[in-house]
This record gives C-alpha cells, structure tokens and sequence, in this order.
C-alpha cells in the first residue's frame, strides 16, 4: 500500500495532503526543506510557516547565527514555542550527497539562500552559490521526489526596461557591459529552475526588488540603516523599487499555496528616489537626511578611489562600479500581476522603514 500511496502523494494538492495526514499519521509527515533561513527574506518565510504550524528542517554553516528567527518571534509577538518545530541542520549547497540525505523525505522546498555582492572581485563566489547551488538543489528536488519548489529571485535577474518603462515579467534579458554580476548569476539561476519546471518540477518563483527589512545590519540591504545611522551626507539621483520584507515571504507562500507552477511574480511595494527612502530612514532614526548631491562624476571617482584602497588593504570595497551605475540609474518595476491574479495588497514602503528602524533602535 505504501508505494502507491507515495505516488499520489507526490501529485496531490494541499487540501489532499491535509486528508492524507489523517488518515495515515503513521506514514506521512508533512516537512519542508529551507535555505536561507538565517537571511532577510528567508528567516522571515521561515517565521511565516513556523507560525501557521509547518515543521521546517533548515539548512545553515555550521557558524551561522540563527537568533534573527528567535528575535523574530519576540519582535512580531508569535508563539516562540513553535520554533521547536524547526530543525536546524548543518551543511552546504555543494555537497551533493549529504544534501540528498537532508532533502529526502521533504515534500516542499523553499529556496532563498543566496550570496549577494556588487564586487566584481567576486563574481566566481557568485557563480558558484546562485547558479551551481541552485542547480545541485532542483537536480536533488528532482531525484527524490520533491512535490513542489518555491524560489526567491530577484528583479535584478529579469532586467530592467528604458526609458522611465515599468519592467513587468515580459521583459527580455539583454546583458551587457553595465549588467552586474550579481545580476547575472542570479539570471542563470533562474534558468535552472526553468530547467526543472520542464523536467517536471513544479516551480513557483518570486521576484523581489530592493528588500525592506530587519536583518543583519551589516550587510545586503539591512545595511542602508546602519549607513544612515552613521551619518550617511551623500544621496543619489537614481530610483528604484522597494517592498516590505514581510511581503516577499507572504507573497511565495501563498504562490506556493495556489500552486501556481510555471510562473514568476515581481513583488513590488512601491517605486521612488533612492533620496526619498534614505530621508524616509533618517526621520524614522532621527537623523540628519543626507544633503549633498552624488553626480555621475562624483560617484565615478569615488568607485575607482574605492578600489585602489581595496587592494592596498585587503578589504571590500564600500562603493564599486556597479552600486555606482545603480545608484544614478531609474528603474521602475511593476507589481500588476500578482496584484491582478492573487489579489495581493503590499504594506506601504513608510510602515516598513518605520517598522525596521524600531527593531533597529532595540538592537542597537
């Protein structure tokens, strides 16, 4: 009876799973596989699903810090005993046979482990993480059975339209010199999710913009309230778009709840001045707004002046060519779809710097 009973599991909406676990407690449990857990985005999937009662097995170093997710539960008022239904495992994207082992037995898989980094000195880390590591998780996703797989991209892996044109998810990749390798990387490992869509995989993928959220203050997006906590003096011309951390999550849970397979869904809260949202941080900290003007040429000395001290002194550059070119470009994204399809309401961009520079506040 067992082995056809897992054949249908396997093709079986949540409604049936949810029948299934009653009626065969011995053989089903219902678990997810997560990565990225001790991240912005999916430390904030793994508190949404934690709170609704799934059980989690979460793949993290053996030196990551997992008391975001804590602080989460103490932060957003939930049920901290239910962090007992996470197990955290250690291990990495790249050790093929061990991840077998840890993934096996998992029915979902939701996928936002990432490396983030605008160094161009970097770009074989990039590589190796965003696309090698995505690929080895859906090549395993595949072999053992998994019934569905939910993917954290991100807008700078589809592009971005000219001309002051809102980017939706017609757009067509175009990659040139100006193209980050971020950009890239994060490109190519969407392209193997695609991959396993056609090998039979049932994929669902968000495509977020520049996140809003609390995190590790010190790197990726979180970091822009430290550097206005420091006294940021510089802003930009450029704009881009900007969504609520907490969206991000909700929006792939319920895309994976729908079972929307086949299909990707930038979250978007809302399209402005990289000025405009440095100003909504200061006053939420009660700081000085920055209040002078970074030009292209200003920007462009600053990047190669960057890099001379980066290789005299070993560290990462604070500025590179290209958060330089971001930061004077204009993108505007657009969220119609999933707004159009699900019926998505996003939380407005001053309730989520308002509601990080409090955690902010109580961690400092």
């Amino acid at each position: 009876m067992l082995m056809p009973l897992l054949r249908f599991v396997l093709r079986a909406k949540d409604s049936q799973i949810n029948t299934l676990k009653n009626q065969f407690p011995d053989y089903l449990c219902h678990v997810i596989f997560i990565t990225g857990a001790t991240g912005l985005v999916g430390s904030h999937l793994a508190y949404f699903l934690l709170s609704r009662g799934e059980k989690l097995r979460a793949l993290k170093r053996e030196s990551s810090d997992t008391s975001i997710l804590e602080n989460h539960f103490k932060h957003y008022g939930g049920d901290s005993q239910l962090l007992k239904n996470i197990e955290w495992v250690d291990g990495d994207l790249f050790d093929v046979i061990e991840l077998e082992k840890l993934v096996n037995g998992c029915d979902e898989v939701y996928h936002a482990a990432a490396y983030v980094s605008f160094d161009p000195a970097e770009k074989n880390k990039l590589y190796k993480v965003n696309i090698e590591g995505t690929a080895n998780l859906v090549n395993i996703a595949l072999d053992v059975g998994v019934r569905k797989f939910g993917y954290v991209s991100s807008t700078a892996a589809i592009g971005s339209g000219r001309n002051g044109d809102k980017t939706d998810e017609n757009i067509k990749w175009k990659e040139d010199k100006h193209t980050s390798y971020y950009a890239i990387s994060k490109h190519y490992g969407e392209r193997e999710i695609w991959r396993g869509s056609q090998e039979g995989l049932n994929v669902a993928m968000v495509n977020p913009c520049i996140v809003v959220g609390p995190g590790n203050w010190n790197t990726s997006s979180a970091a822009m309230f430290s550097q206005v906590w420091d006294g940021l003096k510089f802003y930009t011309t450029g704009s881009n778009a900007f969504v609520d951390v907490r969206d991000v999550a909700q929006a792939l849970i319920e895309v994976m709840d729908e079972e929307l397979f086949g299909n990707r869904y930038l979250v978007v809260g809302k399209n402005m001045k990289y000025r405009d949202y440095f100003n909504l941080i200061a006053d939420a900290l009660d700081k000085k707004r920055p209040s002078v003007q970074a030009t292209k040429t200003m920007s462009s000395i600053a990047w190669r002046l960057e890099k001379v001290r980066s290789f005299f002194t070993g560290k990462k550059p604070l500025i590179t060519r290209e958060t330089a070119q971001s930061a004077n470009s204009n993108v505007q994204y657009s969220n119609e779809k999933i707004k159009k399809e699900l019926d998505f309401e996003f939380n407005s961009i001053e309730k989520a710097v308002k509601d990080t520079a409090e955690r902010f506040l109580n961690e400092h």
